[in-house]
């Protein structure tokens, strides 16, 4: 009984480390783009901060922002400023 719980756990965690490296690489590419429009930078600030739980518009991200929280990955990345350089 115990291996199950423990087999659901390990597949939790590693959709969790997927989803996380499928997010970091998503927002490197990005960077990457953004970077090479124009040939000009861009120079902001950004805060790690915890999903906000009681935003009901998005109910699945919260079920999982909850669970992935259990799991010890509570943190999500947010621009908060930008300047053009």
């Amino acid at each position: 009984m115990f291996s199950i719980g423990k087999n659901i756990v390990e597949g939790a965690l590693n959709t969790t480390g997927d989803l996380a490296g499928s997010v970091i690489n998503a927002g490197s590419n990005i960077a990457g783009q953004i970077s090479n429009i124009g040939g000009q930078k861009i120079k902001g600030k950004v805060i790690l901060m915890r999903s906000n739980v009681l935003d009901f518009t998005e109910f699945h991200s919260s079920l999982l922002d909850n669970f992935t929280e259990l799991l010890g990955g509570g943190v999500s990345l947010q621009l908060i400023s930008a300047t053009q350089t």
